[in-house]
Formats: structure tokens, C-alpha cells, sequence
């Protein structure tokens, strides 16, 4: 079983035929990002697949929005681009009212790319360096936090983040995988402690035709650091369904 937690709602994956596409690769359930309306939809059409995150723009968003979200059923919320560093106190009242609903937040860690509508921001990924959510577990610890991308390029920061606190983890969604190919075994020493792999997920961040590559880049990286079947378990959907408090 693989729980991706980083799928973003849009053209690229639409509901049925993304849950055609994850069948085959042993993809049950994904973490939906995007407007409320829309992945509260996903979720009444798939409900044993889909679980919905709200994405907010932490410089827009209220917490009585953030109310309404939590009262529409979702399971968490997802961040990006804040115009401030992710810990900074402007924004500890959203994250107090998503403390106080238990919720995930997935946070996009590292560089964004030129895309979209960031091709011409002004906010720099350096407001979304790793370190930041180690601040925000402690201050907010009923809150679990997923870090995307491994914090790319900023490994070692992330995951030693990771490791002092059990409220976050990372996935390696993205780039990070790709062009880390050549030297996959370099992770071992990035998550050198023992308990490394309960602080790891599965992400994809692609469309429907990136799967296979995303679940396949994983299990390069799982047999370069030779990994058992139980910590394999936990990375591909163990740690995800104790973040998001999913049912067995």
C-alpha cells in the first residue's frame, strides 16, 4: 500500500482518472491540494481515496477561513510563498486555529520553480527554508508538519529538523530524487540516525503520467539505503497515516 501526500488538485489529475492511474501502482489513497470548493468535491466523489487539503495563501487567508475548512471536513492545509519567513508571529493565528482542529499542514520547503504563477514572484524561497518548521513543531506541537521536497536544496537542514521532532517529516516529491540518481546512497549519511525512516513519506508533485517514475524513484532510493520491509512500510504509508490520522 502507497499513500501519496503531495498531489495537487487541477487539469493534470483529475479525480477518476488519477485513481485509474494509481490503482496498478498499489496508490490507495492521496493528499488533494487545492481551493476548498474544489477538493471538498473530490472527496464526496471519491471518499476512500481522496483526502482533501485546503490550500491557503498564509498572507489571505483568515482564521475564521480557516474555521470554514475544517468545518467543510478537510484533513489539512497546504502552504506556500508567504511574503514572511513560515515561523514568523503574523502568521501563528492561522496556525493556532488548525492546532486547535489537529490537523496536518504541508508545507512546500525549498526552491519553487518558474512556473505558473511564481515565474514572476517576489517571494523568495528563502522564506521557506526547513529550519522554519522546527520552530513551528515545537510552538504548535498538536500540529504534524510535512516539509515538501526534503527542503531541496537544503537536505541536512530538513532532516535534522526531522529529527528532533516527531510532529514533522518530509517527502523527497520533486527534482530532489532525479538528480540525486547518480548518488542515491548519499541519503544515508543525510538520515544517518536509526529512526530516520519514520520521519520520511511518499509525495509525487507530478501529473498522472509522472507516477510511475515518482513510486519507481522511490524504490531506487529505499534499495540504495537498504532498507527492510517494515521500514519500507513506513515510508511508503505507515508514517502517512499517522500524520494525517487515517484509520486502519
Amino acid at each position: 500500500m502507497i499513500i501519496d501526500v503531495h498531489v495537487h488538485a487541477g487539469k493534470r489529475t483529475p479525480v477518476a482518472p488519477l485513481a485509474k492511474a494509481c490503482r496498478p501502482l498499489g496508490i490507495e489513497k492521496v493528499v488533494y491540494m487545492g481551493p476548498l470548493d474544489v477538493v471538498c468535491r473530490a472527496y464526496r466523489q471519491a471518499k476512500d481515496f481522496i483526502v482533501p487539503f485546503y490550500h491557503i495563501d498564509l498572507d489571505a487567508v483568515t482564521p475564521e477561513d480557516v474555521r470554514r475548512g475544517l468545518d467543510a471536513g478537510v484533513r489539512g492545509f497546504k502552504i506556500i510563498c508567504p511574503r514572511w519567513n513560515y515561523d514568523d508571529e503574523r502568521y501563528f493565528p492561522i496556525y493556532a486555529e488548525v492546532e486547535k482542529g489537529r490537523k496536518t499542514i504541508l508545507a512546500h520547503t525549498g526552491i519553487v520553480a518558474r512556473r505558473g504563477r511564481y515565474q514572476r514572484s517576489q517571494r523568495s524561497s528563502a522564506r521557506m527554508r526547513p529550519i522554519y518548521l522546527d520552530t513551528l513543531a515545537r510552538a504548535f506541537p498538536r500540529i504534524n508538519w510535512i516539509g515538501a521536497h526534503l527542503g531541496n536544496p537544503w537536505y541536512e537542514e530538513a532532516a535534522e529538523t526531522a529529527r528532533w521532532n516527531p510532529n514533522v517529516a518530509f517527502d523527497l516529491s520533486g527534482t530532489t530524487l532525479v538528480k540525486m540518481t547518480p548518488r542515491l546512497g548519499d541519503f544515508a549519511r543525510i538520515l544517518w540516525w536509526p529512526t530516520a525512516c519514520q520521519s520520511i513519506v511518499f509525495g509525487s508533485d507530478t501529473g498522472i503520467g509522472g507516477l510511475p517514475g515518482a513510486v519507481d524513484n522511490y524504490k531506487r532510493l529505499l534499495d540504495a539505503l537498504r532498507l527492510d520491509e517494515k521500514s519500507r512500510a513506513l515510508i511508503w504509508h505507515k508514517n502517512a497515516e499517522r500524520l494525517l490520522k487515517l484509520a486502519r
